[in-house]
């Protein structure tokens, strides 16, 4: 048997001692994206959270929105001995087609969807939906989730663009020799930003300043890189061995403390939303981990949970950004799982 069929079956076993609350669905088709949407609502006894993914065809693609409903425990109306029955579905709300094959998608606070596929680039609005058609791909695209519209794209021909919806335009930032692996724009300077590329660097730029950027130097190839959501000069990379690693901007020669989190490389990192000092992690297992950083004096950084619900890689996950313990993830057989942590794993990081 397996590592990850063990896992799995141990996880199996486990499940009602790990989460709070847990819905598992299978998808028809394999989703390349999936990210929460600020369309969160508290009803009564329930948390209603919103989620968007987007599913490529081979001629037209789609975005699907979906509910998924969980016990508000904060309510006053709430009563574990009385569950309501739409605790644990999903519903599906809403197909938006696209044309074309989609290539990448992410949300932002404000309810804001940036879609690229291989014709243009896309961003949906409550009430519009601003469009422009390039003559490159748009392969990837990363959001500043508390400035609306602050959203960079990333093309096949290797350049970095912002798009400004009012008057449709696009602005080169940087053209590039390689793909893109990943854009970090720091939330507490959006003019700040990390592009990693898979190399033993990273470059970091300053869009106010156009002669700032500059070349870190790390020493090993870098896949995942993310500003702090909390802390301004934090930040953490990870890279093609899977180690997770924590620098200060001001002084980023050397790392101020490493974690071994994966024995492949670290596909993606992400904040939490809430937490300041917890980051979650995926790799090309099927596992994600999640992490405390809140002493990196220690001379090991403690895992706070694993998820093991997927037999497949992750193909992507979330934070939900109005719930501090729940989280989505999708992997490569199309399952995906929303999931809360129980109180009793977490307790002593809260």
């Amino acid at each position: 048997m397996s590592d990850i069929v063990r896992d799995f079956f141990e996880w199996r076993y486990h499940v009602h001692e790990f989460y709070d609350g847990i819905i598992v669905h299978a998808q028809q088709s394999r989703p390349i994206s999936l990210n929460f949407t600020s369309n969160s609502n508290f009803i009564s006894d329930s948390a209603y959270y919103g989620l968007v993914m987007a599913h490529p065809g081979d001629q037209n693609s789609s975005l699907s929105l979906w509910t998924a409903c969980f016990p508000n425990k904060n309510s006053p109306e709430f009563h574990p001995t009385k569950p309501n029955q739409e605790w644990g579905k999903l519903h599906q709300k809403r197909i938006i087609p696209l044309e074309g094959k989609v290539l990448c998608c992410t949300t932002d606070r404000a309810g804001n969807i940036f879609v690229g596929t291989n014709q243009s680039i896309s961003i949906l609005t409550e009430t519009e939906t601003y469009s422009k058609q390039v003559s490159s791909p748009a392969y990837f695209t990363h959001s500043s989730p508390k400035t609306p519209f602050n959203t960079l794209f990333c093309f096949e021909d290797n350049t970095v663009c912002q798009f400004d919806p009012h008057n449709s335009s696009l602005t080169q930032i940087l053209a590039l020799d390689r793909p893109v692996l990943d854009i970090s724009i720091n939330q507490n300077d959006t003019n700040q930003i990390f592009i990693a590329q898979g190399r033993k660097s990273a470059i970091f730029l300053d869009l106010r300043d156009p002669n700032s950027q500059q070349t870190l130097k790390f020493g090993s190839g870098i896949t995942s890189i993310q500003f702090s959501n909390h802390h301004p000069f934090l930040f953490v990379t990870g890279s093609s061995t899977g180690i997770i690693s924590m620098y200060d901007i001001r002084n980023p020669g050397t790392p101020f403390t490493n974690v071994h989190a994966h024995d492949s490389s670290v596909t993606s990192l992400k904040w939490s939303p809430i937490e300041p000092d917890i980051i979650a992690s995926a790799s090309q297992d099927t596992a994600i981990t999640i992490w405390s950083f809140r002493n990196t004096t220690t001379a090991e950084i403690p895992t706070v949970f694993a998820h093991n619900g997927h037999v497949a890689a992750i193909t992507a996950f979330d934070w939900c950004p109005d719930s501090p313990w729940t989280l989505a993830s999708v992997s490569e057989d199309a399952l995906l799982e929303v999931w809360t942590i129980a109180p009793s794993q977490i307790e002593e990081f809260v």
